[in-house]
């Protein structure tokens, strides 16, 4: 995609907190934990931060436009038109 230096933020604690451990995770998610934690790996710097949902309500509704739609894609300038309003009201 071109993107050297990232954060990514999602809004379960306990999900960030395992995927910053440097622990194994054995659990039920463990395999995903894994897959991000190595996914990072691919940057020259990837920061995973936890915020509240309060604050996500932007990428929720790029994320349930996307499962509603099936198809994949990447927003590198501009929003999609859909989320427009929710990004004004993030501001």
């Amino acid at each position: 995609v071109g993107f050297s230096d990232v954060v990514l933020e999602g809004d379960s604690l306990s999900v960030i907190q395992r995927i910053q451990s440097k622990c194994e995770d054995k659990s039920l998610i463990g395999a995903y934990i894994r897959d991000c934690r190595e996914l990072g790996q691919g940057f020259n710097t990837c920061f995973f931060s936890h915020i509240p949902r309060s604050a996500n309500e932007v990428a929720h509704v790029l994320a349930t436009m996307g499962l509603k739609s099936g198809e994949q894609s990447c927003i590198k300038d501009g929003i999609k038109e859909c989320a427009r309003e929710v990004v004004e009201r993030d501001k």
